[in-house]
């Protein structure tokens, strides 16, 4: 069901991109900006991820290099590279585009003709100037189930087709959410809102991101929309540093109004100076375009004596330009709060807040829960036990990877090589299957632990794709056969959740989990991450850390 999930090749696809990543290193190396040398860094560790096979990571990398630094094309080439190198060529079509509104660079007009014309697009004028705004979704994704509604569409057909380009929004900015969560998460985990915010009759979308990847860098907020007219998501308001580490934490409440196309954004901080900034915004769907229709900025600042004490605060308010005191703050206070209507996004503290936030409830979701929302899943949850999971003797140069979706589809693909005989006129054979199915009837047995069926098992390539290329400097046949490892004579399955009793696992079960995990958590009794048992096949898998 889900697209943009990459189907990572055993192959190693660092030959492909070690040109992208020489000129990335030659363009740089001759400038001293600390920039620069951030951006080579990010350009030599999604090398290093390919070299691992870690796609998803380098994609990562790339994509921080051209947040980091937009107007410099070798990320552009190198992640487009990549995307050709696993058949997305929509993919890569999309990342050239905004690298050339980006860069005007000529070997991304290049590319992008050249991928262009191996997808069938029609070939974009590159000597003719455009403005586009700053969309970063395409209009279509390539396997979206959902067609592009026109302005008279009809309003359920606008809210799929908004919820299917939200999906990949939010799996653009994949890793900079991953890195929110993992950071921030002592304040929240729930920093994703999917609402209509401007009472316009579309859904609109709002998380938070982290875009680098220092542990204290401040996060980012973004806002966006969908335009029935173009099919396209449309970012319509980027509020950078909302969120940031430090002694006192940042606290943020974003909310919307009664009757209202506004919606509010509260920011606070500080220590013995405390601020309160609040602005409110009109989020114009038409025109991709917001407008700040009110401001107001609290500060109390203590007064010391000669001691270094101080037992009273000077309070100062300004709205929209003119000062005021504490009491025009209050009575501002008391007639927002009787228009607030939702509270989207927040990870505040009551004790250093605008109003009573307990007086709403929050409709914000977790990652899992946004993309499960969005895709939907009639037919249960499995967000509980979806990732990515291992399958592997833990020797050897084999492996079966499977990553499970939270509406219980999921992509997978199985790899192992050996030498060529001498007859042979390539020297080495990749063993490759690539499949995707779908499980079914998932039921909670305990809080630890879930049942469910294979229902489907397909395999997306066959003997016919197998062909010859050079892996390495090595000239490799690439086999295709049909093989999910792992899943044998599958149909019944059990998943353990960590805290399960190693001595409550099935014996074959321990054996594979202790194969590919076990070494990391060699003192436990209990499991450290996800077990997924195949009954028939005794057959353990492990969900990736």
């Amino acid at each position: 069901m889900r697209r943009h999930v990459l189907r990572r090749k055993a192959v190693c696809i660092a030959a492909s991109v070690s040109l992208m990543l020489s000129m990335a290193m030659m363009t740089s190396c001759s400038s001293g900006d600390s920039t620069d040398k951030k951006y080579d860094e990010l350009i030599e560790e999604a090398a290093d991820y390919l070299d691992n096979d870690k796609l998803k990571k380098a994609i990562g990398a790339y994509e921080d290099a051209i947040e980091l630094d937009p107007d410099r094309p070798e990320a552009y080439l190198a992640l487009a590279e990549l995307y050709v190198d696993n058949d997305q060529l929509e993919e890569a079509e999309d990342i050239l585009k905004t690298g050339k509104r980006k860069t005007d660079d000529e070997d991304i007009i290049d590319y992008l003709e050249e991928v262009q014309e191996m997808i069938g697009t029609d070939i974009e004028p590159t000597d003719v100037p455009t403005i586009t705004p700053e969309i970063i979704i395409s209009a279509t994704p390539t396997n979206s189930p959902t067609p592009v509604p026109t302005l008279q569409a009809d309003p359920e057909e606008v809210k799929a087709a908004a919820y299917s380009m939200y999906w990949d929004v939010l799996y653009y900015y994949g890793n900079q959410i991953d890195r929110y969560a993992q950071h921030y998460c002592y304040s929240t985990d729930e920093f994703i809102t999917v609402d209509d915010f401007n009472d316009d009759g579309i859904p609109d979308l709002m998380f938070m991101e982290q875009p680098g990847t220092e542990e204290y860098e401040s996060a980012n907020l973004h806002i966006f929309t969908y335009d029935p007219a173009s099919g396209e998501a449309i970012e319509v308001l980027t509020y950078p540093g909302l969120d940031f580490l430090a002694a006192s934490g940042g606290v943020y409440t974003i909310f919307s109004l009664k009757d209202s196309d506004e919606i509010g954004i509260m920011s606070a901080g500080g220590d013995e100076d405390w601020y309160i900034s609040l602005s409110l915004r009109r989020i114009d769907s038409a025109n991709a375009d917001n407008t700040t229709t009110d401001s107001l900025e609290y500060v109390s600042m203590p007064n010391w004596d000669d001691n270094g004490d101080y037992s009273t605060t000077t309070v100062e308010v300004t709205h929209n330009g003119q000062t005021y005191g504490q009491d025009y703050y209050d009575n501002y206070v008391n007639e927002l709060a009787s228009r607030v209507d939702k509270i989207l996004l927040s990870n505040e503290s009551a004790e250093y807040n605008m109003f009573d936030w307990a007086t709403w409830d929050s409709i914000a979701m977790t990652p899992d829960e946004a993309r499960n929302f969005l895709e939907g899943s009639p037919e249960g949850d499995y967000s509980a036990i979806s990732g990515t999971y291992w399958f592997s003797s833990g020797a050897g140069g084999w492996a079966t990877e499977m990553t499970i979706r939270s509406d219980g589809t999921f992509t997978g693909y199985y790899y192992d090589h050996d030498f060529a005989s001498e007859e042979d006129d390539y020297d080495a054979i990749m063993y490759m299957s690539e499949f995707e199915g779908t499980f079914t009837d998932i039921q909670q047995v305990d809080s630890i632990t879930y049942t469910m069926q294979l229902a489907t098992l397909n395999f997306t390539k066959s003997e016919a794709d197998s062909h010859i290329e050079d892996v390495e400097g090595v000239r490799t046949l690439i086999s295709y056969g049909l093989s999910a490892y792992g899943l044998d004579n599958a149909g019944p399955v059990t998943v353990y959740l960590p805290g399960t009793l190693k001595t409550d696992l099935p014996e074959e079960a321990l054996m594979w989990y202790n194969s590919t995990a076990g070494y990391g958590d060699a003192d436990s009794d209990t499991i450290t991450v996800n077990c997924l048992y195949n009954i028939n096949g005794e057959q353990a898998w492990t969900r990736e850390y």
